[in-house]
């Protein structure tokens, strides 16, 4: 099995202030126009496309799951929305930060894996997750067991595309290819 994490594609807004309602920019609708023309020879082995109830991440699935000719349903999860992880390392050292955004970071996990966990793990399945960025970090660094420091330090660019794939054999994930944004060069 494999999940396509994507994160939305431009609001044209300061990430810190976008809204639930805001909708994608004209560049954020021709980055996903220019991800889903990467992903269409790909679209027989998809499974399922979700995203978050949020505007840009709906908006995104929706115009991926139209340009890819997708002929299954775009299934709306509240699990996958935005979570207000804005942190640096350096806000690790404060204790109050730190005991916050533990445990923000632990229910956001908690919440996806078990979406993820009830998802068809056959080899060949391929599920899309449309998402935020902090949401795709948290995610990730679950998947592939990284502690928090490190999951503060990675970057989510706007409709880049990481993959992560399940090992069955070794009952494990893998991360294969990670905020991948050359559809847009």
């Amino acid at each position: 099995m494999k999940l396509y994490f994507i994160r939305h594609g431009t609001t044209g807004l300061i990430e810190e202030t976008q809204k639930a309602k805001d909708p994608l920019s004209a560049e954020g609708i021709e980055q996903i126009s220019r991800l889903a023309q990467r992903l269409k020879p790909r679209t027989e082995g998809i499974t399922s496309v979700f995203s978050s109830d949020l505007d840009r991440a709906f908006q995104t699935a929706e115009i991926l799951v139209n340009e890819m000719g997708f002929k299954g349903e775009h299934q709306v999860k509240k699990e996958l929305r935005e979570v207000p992880l804005w942190l640096s390392p350096h806000d690790l050292h404060e204790e109050q930060k730190y005991s916050e955004s533990i445990k923000l970071l632990e229910e956001t996990q908690t919440a996806v894996l078990s979406l993820v966990n009830n998802l068809s793990h056959k080899k060949d399945d391929v599920h899309i997750l449309v998402a935020h960025g902090n949401l795709i970090r948290a995610t990730l660094g679950a998947l592939i067991k990284m502690d928090i420091e490190s999951i503060v330090r990675l970057s989510i660019s706007n409709a880049s595309l990481s993959i992560v794939e399940y090992d069955e054999k070794e009952d494990y994930y893998r991360l294969v290819l990670f905020n991948d944004t050359s559809h847009l060069e």
